[in-house]
This record gives C-alpha cells, structure tokens and sequence, in this order.
C-alpha cells in the first residue's frame, strides 16, 4: 500500500505541474476561459454529487492546475512568494490541528463521506475512499510552480524543489500516521528559491569585478 502512495502522490503532483506549465503558456483571455469552465465544473460535482472516483480524481487535478494557476498568476515578486508561503503554510497547520483538515481526519463517519472524494485524490478501500493528497496542496503546488515560470525561473531543480516537499512530506506522514504537507512544499521551494538567488547575486558580483578590472 506504501508504494501505491508514492506512485500516486508522485503521478499526481507531476500531472499538476505539468498542467501548470500548460495553462501559463495561455494568453490571458484563454487562460481566464479555462480556469472558469474548470472551477464551474468542479463546482457543479459538487451539487450534483461526486461520480466515479476516477472522475472526481481527474475533477480534482484539473482544480487544482485552475486555482493554483490564477493564484499563482497574482505572485509577481519574491517577497510576495515568500509571503503567501508563510500565510498558507499557517493555515495548513491550523486545519491539520483544529480545523477542517482535522474535523476530516479524525471523525471516522467522514471515510463514507462521498464528498470527501472531491477535496482529494482518493483510492478505494473496501466500502470507502481513502484520501492520499488533499486538493489544498496540489493548489499550492501549482501556485508555486505558476509563479516560477512567471518570474522567470524555468530551472529544473526549482521547479521540481516543491515537489520535493510534497514527497517528504508523505515520507514522513507515513511514518507517524499523517501530517501537514504544505509548511513541506512551501519550506523546499522558499529554500531552493533562496539558494537560485545566492548564486544569482554571486555570478553578477563576478562580472562585476571582471568588468571592473578592465581600463
């Protein structure tokens, strides 16, 4: 079942980043158009009841590339990345500890909750769903790969940093039963985000003092 996790967790944070990349390339016309009919659908899943868990999985990916992408689309700078990962990496610990992620997680009736199903990407098991990544995180996730390319930073190594996160997160959470993800996701991005910049002012420093040294 370990496996199944990674493999899960993993395919499904590699589709959102992939979706992200996609999405960024369109003008912002069509990019607002497909956000609309993607949240319009998810949100007619909603009423309408979820329907089959490979349904309301895909449902929940393309969610997440939409609200992440439009978020994300709103980070035009460094500090307002640093920011917005401070601000979600809170909330993600509050509901973890009392809040809906936690109402979720430790009422035992919600496992049949069929709703459940549209706030994460679920497996079945048995007569119920069991959640494997909540949509909050995939939604940061994007966020944060939106706002990379955005600003410019289109290096594999930081656009794959979140990712990073996200499976420490899982390989710790499978360890002691479960944890926030997002502080993860943030934490790794904000960090390979800082150490881009380090180099970044240590090269322009360089050509700084080569020029200089010409007469």
């Amino acid at each position: 079942m370990t496996a199944i996790y990674w493999m899960v967790t993993l395919t499904s944070a590699l589709i959102v980043q992939a979706g992200t990349y996609l999405i960024s390339r369109l003008r912002r016309k069509f990019f607002l158009i497909s956000a609309l009919v993607v949240i319009l659908v998810y949100g007619g899943l909603f009423l309408l009841g979820p329907r089959h868990w490979l349904i309301t999985n895909w449902a929940v990916l393309a969610a997440a590339v939409a609200v992440g992408s439009a978020i994300g689309r709103l980070l035009k700078s460094p500090p307002s990345l640093y920011s917005f990962g401070l601000a979600a990496s809170v909330a993600d610990v509050l509901s973890y500890t009392r809040g809906v992620t936690f109402w979720l997680l430790s009422d035992p009736r919600q496992e049949a909750n069929p709703l459940l199903s549209l706030l994460t990407i679920s497996l079945p098991a048995q007569d119920s769903l069991q959640p494997v990544v909540g949509i909050g995180d995939l939604i940061i996730l994007a966020a944060l790969t939106f706002a990379f390319l955005r600003m410019g930073y289109r290096s594999p190594g930081l656009i794959l940093a979140p990712l990073a996160g996200l499976m420490a997160a899982l390989l710790i959470g499978l360890r002691i039963g479960g944890i926030f993800a997002i502080p993860f996701i943030v934490g790794a991005a904000l960090i390979a985000l800082r150490v881009r910049q380090q180099r970044g002012s240590a090269t322009e420093a360089q050509r700084t003092q080569r020029t200089d040294g010409f007469p």
